[in-house]
């Protein structure tokens, strides 16, 4: 499912009318989306006449595009009343998995989707575990994050394995330090606590390591399954999980999380 809402918005927000752009400069600024999925959106606006094609080249991407007027969609909602199915589908297998689907008549929401309406929604507390968290290519989600923790959201990271401390940093744990760097330039590291869930033994034995993925918001949804905070679970791998609402179901999860926290190690 693309979200045609969110590249819109940003669409607006990035770019100025009756002006022309290339159109993968357009897709390097909205980074944090799909790039397949932005240039739906454009060729969609293109075909409505909406943006104005300038010059066609090859690649698609060379061409230049006018902006006329920005395109108008509804904002796509999570159905709060229902466990909604949760999956990523790679390019790969979009096509003929999403005829299936759509044969089988099973609905459902893109993982990136649902984690983007999920931590918009958040008024009081975000609980986020994700083993291999990688916000590099992810800035939509870092500056949704960052806002929440403007607006007094307590948000509480647990991942796995990041030494900081390290000579030689993983790509991942470079990632988080430049995120958290960000928390320190934006005022808003008072309320993101991010801590490490991984223990080791003698000859660097794992004793005990988180697997688990979850994402609980307030106390009234939560996703758990089988992808995360990370590009690869958007983009390449097959990913699926299940939004709860059921209060008590995501309280005794809440309780889960926070027992992980309490023991594990801050970054």
């Amino acid at each position: 499912m693309i979200d045609y809402y969110a590249i819109n918005s940003e669409l607006k927000n990035s770019f100025k009318l009756n002006q022309e752009y290339v159109i993968e400069d357009i897709i390097s600024v909205l980074a944090s989306f799909n790039p397949i999925n932005v240039k739906s959106v454009l060729t969609q606006g293109i075909m409505n006449n909406h943006y104005q094609l300038i010059t066609t080249k090859s690649p698609f991407t060379k061409s230049i595009i006018m902006i006329v007027s920005h395109q108008e969609y509804p904002e796509q909602q999570i159905d709060v009343k229902h466990s909604n199915i949760v999956l990523s589908i790679p390019p790969y297998h979009k096509s003929t998995m999403g005829v299936k689907l759509e044969r089988s008549k099973i609905n459902y929401v893109s993982l990136y989707d649902s984690f983007v309406d999920l931590i918009k929604s958040a008024k009081e507390t975000i609980f986020i575990c994700s083993p291999f968290f990688d916000l590099k290519d992810l800035m939509e989600i870092q500056n949704i994050l960052i806002r929440k923790a403007t607006e007094g959201v307590i948000i509480n990271i647990l991942t796995r394995n990041m030494d900081t401390a390290a000579k030689d940093r993983t790509p991942r744990t470079k990632s988080l330090i430049r995120f958290k760097s960000r928390l320190v330039t934006e005022r808003s590291q008072t309320n993101i606590q991010i801590k490490d869930y991984h223990f080791e033994g003698e000859n660097s034995t794992v004793l005990s390591s988180i697997h688990s993925k979850l994402l609980i918001i307030d106390s009234s949804r939560a996703y758990i399954g089988s992808g995360e905070f990370r590009r690869n679970s958007f983009d390449r791998n097959f990913e699926v999980g299940i939004i709860i609402n059921n209060k008590e179901t995501i309280n005794d999860l809440k309780i889960i999380f926070d027992s992980l926290f309490s023991i594990a190690n801050k970054i």
